[in-house]
Formats: structure tokens, C-alpha cells, sequence
């Protein structure tokens, strides 16, 4: 193993190169010095030392001096473990690629703010270089041998700590363990300790002579670091995520560690990547490869249509009323054409890609909003569907009441790719006109009604049905809604844990929502006999009634038919004796008729 240390600048060497060398020493590894100036791209150089010492260039001079300093002041490893390699590349990045892949290294360092001016490679290196990163901040020139290590307890600042403790013991300096403590606290410092040492013991460390600990109390963290660390020649900070890096070396904030520790380097260690967050990169740089970004005005412009509509309010309300009873009175005709009306008037939609948005972005206030406008626009939906059950004077289960009544593992595909392409409708200004055709495929408000109405009918079993297609259309809309705006370029500006935990609950639900979804499909297609829909149509003809659909429900066959009247005792044993036939047994037999009178 090998630490590679990037440098760009002659200012940074020093540094850089000191404390890579005393890295290198404490783990018993070798050194590998990565010199990337721009220009024309030429093939990479290994410089020997007689090349270093000959070098014309200011950074590779002071590279040799400084490679020369630390050989002669250590005991470590051989001379041959240092390996200085110069490249001439208008693509940076590249360069350190290529060098990570041929290391294989255990720790990169590299200079992120130097002297209050930013390096942009040092951004680069952490959205795509996935090994352990010491970025550095600073100004001074001299290899630290006190290091500072702010804790709180987090398993990062154990990482550095290690560090620190190891380079203490190779250089005969001191590493420091430090907590920051609120003075409001009784005992604080106490509390403060006790930390520490849990910390200490967990790195897998003891105090020593070159390891101490240090309990600081003051109401702010940073003003307590920067009070202490005038004691020491650096700080070395465990990264609790990549933002934390960002808005420490890169951040525009007056009161930035960076800036309050004025003169003094300032290490950020972050850890080496995941898998997980490897294979995010991966699978963004392929979107972004293969499916159009949303410009940022047209970002802009989604968010505000979104969180406009996903408030509730009287309109929504009003909107949700009257889609309700539409569909309620449509459902209670069995007339599809009043129901796909009703469908076109729910506003349900909108909150729903609110919300996948909302988790896409992590923004907690967008989903609170449309959260709260689902749940409410379902329960006044739900308390109409059921008053216009009650006062119906036709109380018959009709087929579009059954239709929703049986969902299966289809109508959770549907859902999901309606999600998807609402979402990714919304996101096309000039893909709008389709928003209306994918509110007919994914039907929201139509099985709360059917809920309510076979709430007020005694249709317990309907009603369970449809509250299920509900909700499975729910959540697979919403997750298809974040699906399609990620892929678009829709991205939170940082990691969000409780939106990741939202969605791996609505993942794991929707796993879950499988198995009685694929019990009502098995019913429609592995319970029903062949032919079976044939033979019946064929004795409802025979006896003057339409033969409309036939479904399993739990052991029983349920047939719905149209007709003049109350089928006849022969007709009902027909059609008995035609499922006991095809079923191969008795299995109970269900007739439900809608009533069709002709006036002549």
C-alpha cells in the first residue's frame, strides 16, 4: 500500500509533502507524489532522484528538498518507498484516476483551500475518487507534529484520531483528543471525559505520552476549536459525510473553521466511499448520459407548480368533492364514461408528484404539505362516497364497483408507470398535454368512492379491495414520481437520512402490498377454469340476460349479468351446474344482477 499526495502548486509542497511523508512512516507504507501541472497532455514521468535533484521546475525543486529533508530525518522505511511522478494534463482529474487505479492507495492527500484560494480539483477528486481523501486547507509550510483532533464521537473521528496517534508516535510529538462541551451543562466537562475516553477505546487507543485528551467548554463548537488548536500546528477533522467536507473547505461562510484557525492547516479526512454511494454515482452519470437534464428554470418552475398544488386548501377541497360525487354517481351506473370524467377532475395527482419530489430533494416541508393534502382530500372523499351510498335508491354492487373491488399485481404496474410518466410529463413543459391520459390509467379518487359506496351497500369485501388499490396506487406513484424526476436531474443538494429512510419503508410497503395483490391475480388467472366465461355467456343469452363479467371471490364464483329481472330458479341452476362442472367440484355460485327495464 501507498499514500498518494497530489500536488499542484509549489506553496503546497511543504506541507503536503511533510505530513504525507509522516503518514508514510507511521503505517509503514510508501510514498507516491503525484506533480500535475497543465498544458498539453503528455504520458506520465517517473522522476528518479538524480532528475529531481537537476529539476529546473520550482515545484519539483522544492519536491526534492523536501523529499531529501524527510529521508534524512527518518528511521522508516527505504529510501526507494518515495515515488515522484509528474504529469502535463489539461484534464487533472484524469491524471489522478489513473494514478489511484495503479496505487491502489490507502490515503489521498490533497490541498482543497490554500492560502484562501480554492482548488477545484480537490471538489473533483471527492464527487469521483472513491478511496480514503485527506483534503488539506491552510497556509502554512511546515509538516505538523501537534495535531488536533475535534470528536463528538462519530466513528470518522475515530479514523483520524488513529492517524494523528500514529504520526505522534513516529515524530515524538503529541496527538489530542478534544470535545467541545456547552458550559449550560452541570458536570460538563465530566460528561465531556467520559466521551473521550469511549472514543479513545474505540479507535482502539490508550493515552500516552503522545496521546492526550482535552475538554473545552464554550457554546460554540468552532470558537472552542479555534481557541485550543492555537496550541497546535494542525487540525484534523473526521468528515461525517462529503457535504461536511464541501461546506468546511469550500463554503462561503465568515465563521468557517478555515478562516477562524488562521494559519494553521486544517486536514478534513474522509472516509473512503461506499459501494452504495458508488453505485448512486454510477447510475447518475448514466441517467445524466442518457435521459435529458431538466434545465435549471425549468427545475425552478416545477417546484413551484408542485408545492402550489400540493397544499390543501378550498380549491383542492372543492375539487376533491366534486370528482368524488362525479365518480360516485358514475360507479352507481356502472358508466365508465362518468367515471374517466371523474378522473380527469381529481386533484390527487399533484400532491403525489409533490411528494416524490419532496423525497427526491429531501425538503421535509413540501412532503408534510402534500402528505396532509392526500390524507385529508381521502377522508372527505371517503365521508362523500359514503353519504352518496347512503342516499342512492339503487343499492346494487355494479361491475365498475367490482372492477376496483379486486386489484391485482397489474394494477401495481400501472400505478408505477403512471408515477413515472406523470413525473416525467411535468417535467416536459411541452409533454403537458399528457398529464390528462396518465390520470385516467392511474385512477385515484374512483376507489375511494367505490370504498365509500360499498362501505353504505355492506360490501365489506369491495371495500377492502378497492382501499387496497388505494393505496397500492399511493405509494407506487409516489416512488415512481421520485424515480423519473431523479433520472431527469431533479437531486437533493445533499444526503438526507429520513428520506432515505422514508423511501426504503415505501420500498419495503410495497413489497409487502405483493402478496395480496398476487393472491387477487392468481384468483383471476390460476382459479378460473378455461372456457369457463364462454359457457356462461352462452346460458345468459340463452335465458334473455348480458353476460357482463365473471370473477373468483375467495371459494365462491361471482357472475354479474344483465337483465329484466331476477334470474329463474332454472336459470341459477344452470349456471350452478356449469361451474360445478368446469370447477370439477360444488364451489358456490354468486349471481349479481343489474336491473334493465324496456318501456315500450
Amino acid at each position: 500500500m501507498a499514500i498518494i499526495v497530489v500536488i499542484q502548486d509549489v506553496a503546497e509542497v511543504d506541507a503536503l509533502v511533510g505530513w504525507g511523508w509522516q503518514l508514510a512512516l507511521a503505517g509503514h507504507e510508501g510514498l507516491c507524489i503525484l506533480h500535475i501541472f497543465d498544458g498539453v497532455a503528455l504520458d506520465p514521468v517517473d522522476l528518479d532522484d538524480a532528475a529531481l535533484d537537476a529539476a529546473t521546475d520550482p515545484t519539483l525543486a522544492a519536491i526534492a528538498a523536501a523529499t531529501s529533508d524527510g529521508r534524512r530525518a527518518s528511521r522508516g522505511p527505504d529510501t526507494s518507498s518515495i515515488i515522484v511522478r509528474s504529469v502535463r494534463t489539461s484534464r487533472p482529474i484524469a491524471a489522478v484516476e489513473a494514478e489511484v487505479r495503479r496505487v491502489e492507495p490507502s490515503l489521498l492527500m490533497i490541498a482543497g483551500r490554500w492560502r484562501g484560494e480554492q482548488r477545484p480539483l480537490a471538489r473533483q477528486v471527492l464527487d469521483h475518487i472513491h478511496c480514503t481523501v485527506l483534503t488539506v486547507a491552510g497556509g502554512a509550510t511546515a509538516a505538523p507534529r501537534r495535531v488536533l483532533v475535534p470528536t463528538a464521537g462519530g466513528p470518522h473521528a475515530a479514523r483520524a484520531l488513529q492517524l494523528a496517534a500514529s504520526v505522534a508516535r513516529q515524530t515524538q510529538g503529541e496527538a489530542c483528543a478534544l470535545y467541545v462541551e456547552p458550559p449550560t451543562m452541570h458536570d460538563g466537562e465530566a460528561v465531556g471525559r467520559h466521551i473521550l475516553e469511549r472514543v479513545v477505546r474505540d479507535a482502539g487507543l490508550a493515552p500516552s505520552a503522545h496521546l492526550s485528551t482535552r475538554v473545552e467548554l464554550d457554546s460554540s463548537p468552532r470558537e472552542g476549536i479555534a481557541r485550543v488548536a492555537a496550541d497546535y500546528d494542525a487540525v484534523l477533522i473526521g468528515a461525517s459525510n462529503q457535504g461536511f467536507v464541501y461546506r468546511l473547505l469550500f463554503g462561503s461562510l465568515p465563521q468557517a473553521i478555515t478562516e477562524v484557525i488562521d494559519g494553521h492547516l486544517v486536514g478534513v479526512l474522509r472516509r473512503a466511499t461506499p459501494w452504495d454511494h458508488r453505485l448512486r454515482h454510477a447510475l447518475e452519470n448514466l441517467a445524466t448520459l442518457w435521459v435529458p437534464q431538466m434545465e435549471r428554470d425549468q427545475r425552478v418552475e416545477l417546484y413551484d407548480r408542485l408545492q402550489t398544488g400540493s397544499r390543501w386548501g378550498f380549491d383542492f377541497m372543492a375539487l376533491i368533492a366534486l370528482s368524488t360525487s362525479i365518480a360516485a354517481l358514475g360507479l352507481v351506473q356502472s358508466s365508465t364514461a362518468v367515471v374517466i370524467g371523474a378522473m380527469l377532475v381529481a386533484p390527487l395527482m399533484t400532491p403525489l408528484l409533490g411528494a416524490g419530489l419532496a423525497l427526491v430533494q429531501g425538503n421535509r416541508v413540501l412532503l408534510e404539505d402534500a402528505v396532509r393534502a392526500v390524507v385529508l382530500g381521502f377522508l372527505l372523499a371517503l365521508v362523500i362516497g359514503v353519504l352518496v351510498g347512503l342516499a342512492s335508491p339503487v343499492k346494487v354492487l355494479t361491475a365498475e364497483m367490482a372492477a376496483r373491488g379486486g386489484p391485482n399485481l397489474l394494477d401495481l404496474g400501472v400505478a408505477l408507470l403512471s408515477g413515472v410518466a406523470a413525473a416525467y410529463a411535468s417535467a416536459r413543459p411541452h409533454l403537458i398535454a399528457a398529464l390528462p391520459g396518465v390520470a385516467i390509467a392511474a385512477a385515484l379518487v374512483p376507489p375511494i368512492a367505490t370504498v365509500g359506496l360499498s362501505i353504505a351497500f355492506g360490501e365489506f369485501a369491495v371495500a377492502r379491495g378497492a382501499a387496497l388499490l388505494f393505496v397500492t396506487n399511493v405509494i407506487a406513484i409516489v416512488l415512481g414520481a421520485a424515480l423519473a424526476l431523479w433520472l431527469t436531474g431533479v437531486r437533493g443538494s445533499g444526503a438526507r437520512l429520513w428520506a432515505r429512510r422514508v423511501i426504503v419503508v415505501m420500498v419495503l410497503g410495497l413489497v409487502g402490498l405483493t402478496i395480496p395483490l398476487g393472491v387477487f391475480l392468481l384468483d383471476v388467472t390460476g382459479r378460473m377454469p378455461p372456457n369457463l366465461t364462454d359457457e356462461i355467456r352462452t346460458v345468459a343469452d340463452d335465458n334473455g340476460y348480458r353476460f357482463l363479467h365473471v370473477e373468483q371471490r375467495g371459494d365462491a364464483m361471482e357472475v354479474h349479468l344483465q337483465g329484466p329481472g331476477q334470474p329463474t330458479t332454472l336459470f341459477v341452476q344452470q349456471l350452478r351446474e356449469v361451474a360445478w362442472e368446469r370447477f370439477g367440484q360444488p364451489v358456490p355460485v354468486r349471481i349479481v344482477t343489474e336491473l334493465v327495464v324496456e318501456a315500450r
